[in-house]
């Protein structure tokens, strides 16, 4: 009786730890070519962080509409997931350790030239990630 008291207090300690945050942001690459993917700066926590992440929110800004084709992706140095939309979430990258930097990866499938330069003026993320114990 006494152990499974135990486990219980332990499963419910577990469930209630709570979950911890970092944010980064920084400009993106200029894309001028079709075929070509160019990535963005690393977006690191600003603090030391120690655990694993649960859901990343994510943000990016162009500096005008995106061509047909656009392609972006989110990508530690382990995993990358693509992403659809220039915000939302995902939990594409689960148990990925919270220290890892992470990265956007753009790009237009084909080859030639695009019609404008596509910017990226902006990405951030908002990672959750739950503590080492």
């Amino acid at each position: 009786m006494k152990r499974l008291v135990f486990l219980m207090l332990l499963l419910v300690a577990e469930g209630a730890r709570a979950d911890s945050a970092w944010q980064a942001s920084a400009p993106g690459p200029g894309i001028i070519n079709l075929g070509m993917q160019l990535a963005s700066p690393p977006l690191t926590s600003p603090e030391p962080v120690s655990g694993e992440m649960t859901t990343i929110v994510w943000r990016y800004r162009l500096n005008g509409p995106a061509p047909a084709d656009f392609r972006v992706y989110l990508c530690s140095t382990s995993r990358c997931t693509e992403i659809e939309g220039a915000r939302g979430s995902t939990r594409a990258l689960y148990h990925i350790n919270a220290a890892e930097p992470l990265h956007f990866v753009y790009g237009v499938p084909g080859t030639g030239r695009l019609n404008r330069k596509v910017q990226v003026v902006s990405n951030e993320v908002m990672v959750n990630y739950r503590p080492a114990p």
